[in-house]
């Protein structure tokens, strides 16, 4: 029989309980002579640690992009210098019947609705200027966003056409767009200028784009993943990891740099783009092949 070492005093008991087994500190300490040390906590884990609550709803502000947090904090902030505003005037008690939150949340999806027609018709910038057709679509869905993720209001529907509990604010909305656009305003979008052969050469020649130096480098690594690889947004760049490019060869011994792509601006990899596929191109020696 093999002896217990590891233990020095063990009270011996002829029926012991699995309570019993628990209440030992140094259970998975204990191993016989002679034999290997088993222990069940190193044994290796199939499925994660148990995630609390706070650690769900932090990985899912944590999925949601840069640009779209600073939008949903960009629109919250213009609904709050509106509010401070709107409870100066004793309209804003009349009508509602009292003052305006601060926070979008506090409202019922009937006074949202109500307050959210007003806001739309009278938000301006900061120099009092309208904000284009667009802008005004993008600080209600800001706000929409927020109370669907901070506040768990899945039921806020702003845009939904078949939905009834928002129509007064799509009306005011849609003919808020329609008057702005009718003076002109947001009608010229601006697009920066594309980049002719002339101007590569350019910068070929006048050193902008330089394979002795660094920064010379540099340039020429952005300028061509931009151009060859569909580059957008500055988190592309940033994130680039060399295992995205490979490198082959075709059946004539022409070599071929194949780039897969990850995250980006429209590839955000969740439930809603599970069909939209990663970026893939193939560039090679002679001609390009995206």
């Amino acid at each position: 029989m093999n002896q217990l070492v590891g233990i020095e005093t063990f009270e011996l008991k002829e029926e012991v309980s699995e309570n019993d087994l628990m209440l030992l500190p140094t259970q998975d300490l204990v191993k016989y002579e002679n034999e290997p040390v088993v222990c069940e906590a190193a044994a290796p884990r199939r499925f994660s640690v148990p995630l609390s609550d706070s650690d769900l709803q932090e990985r899912i502000l944590k999925a949601i992009p840069k640009k779209t947090r600073n939008n949903n904090k960009w629109a919250l902030g213009v609904w709050v210098a509106w509010t401070l505003e709107r409870n100066l005037y004793q309209e804003t008690i009349t009508d509602g019947g009292n003052a305006i939150p601060s926070d979008p949340n506090l409202l019922s999806n009937e006074l949202l609705n109500y307050w959210m027609a007003h806001f739309i018709q009278e938000c301006r910038r900061v120099d009092t200027s309208p904000y284009p057709p667009n802008s005004l679509v993008q600080l209600a869905s800001g706000i929409q966003r927020y109370l669907r993720t901070d506040c768990n209001r899945n039921d806020v529907s702003l845009f939904e056409k078949d939905s009834s509990t928002f129509a007064f604010f799509r009306k005011c909305l849609d003919s808020r767009m329609k008057e702005i656009t009718n003076n002109g305003i947001g009608t010229n979008v601006k697009r920066a200028d594309p980049i002719l052969t002339t101007d590569e050469e350019a910068m070929w020649d006048s050193g902008v784009f330089n394979c002795n130096t660094s920064n010379g480098l540099t340039n020429i690594v952005f300028f061509y993943n931009c151009k060859l690889f569909g580059f957008r947004a500055l988190d592309e760049h940033k994130q680039l990891d060399a295992s995205q490019f490979r490198i082959s060869v075709d059946t004539i011994g022409n070599k071929l740099l194949h780039y897969t792509g990850r995250l980006c601006k429209n590839v955000q990899g969740g439930l809603n783009n599970r069909n939209v596929d990663v970026k893939l191109r193939k560039v090679t020696q002679q001609t390009q092949d995206a």
